[in-house]
């Protein structure tokens, strides 16, 4: 019998549009991952704990992992992750950083914090879109198709 596989949900903490963009392109040919953007920190919280008008786990299913821009206005990713492993259910959850920069000081906090993997964004589009695919594809466990 062949052994079912997982669907992996992964929730994207992104205020920008092009960034969020590419993360959903990239996430399309991967049969069996997803990927769900929310655009601030209390709409995140609000999809990881299922809450208001996230409370419909079949239409939003609680994520695998998350992956987080560093800086969300006035808040950051950090934040984010800080309330993360604060949560006892959501304590686990593996988080991505992706920044356009990161200072040494944020680095060791979200290492103390549990974040194993950083990225940081190119300047260009197509380094962007490569970059996003893959992120998308290593975490998926799949093989990367171009996004059509």
């Amino acid at each position: 019998m062949p052994e079912e596989i997982q669907m992996k949900h992964f929730l994207m903490v992104e205020d920008n549009d092009d960034d969020a963009y590419f993360l959903r392109r990239a996430f399309r040919p991967l049969p069996h991952c997803s990927v769900f953007v929310c655009r601030s920190i209390p709409e995140a919280k609000a999809y990881v704990c299922g809450t208001g008008v996230y409370a419909d786990r079949a239409k939003y299913p609680r994520p695998t992992g998350v992956i987080a821009d560093l800086h969300l206005g006035s808040q950051s990713g950090i934040d984010f992750v800080r309330w993360l492993r604060s949560t006892p259910d959501c304590c686990r959850l593996p988080a991505t950083i992706l920044a356009t920069e990161i200072t040494d000081a944020e680095r060791e906090e979200l290492r103390e914090l549990g974040v194993q993997r950083f990225l940081l964004k190119p300047s260009g589009a197509n380094e962007l879109k490569e970059m996003i695919l893959a992120l998308a594809t290593d975490l998926c466990g799949g093989t990367g198709l171009p996004a059509a």
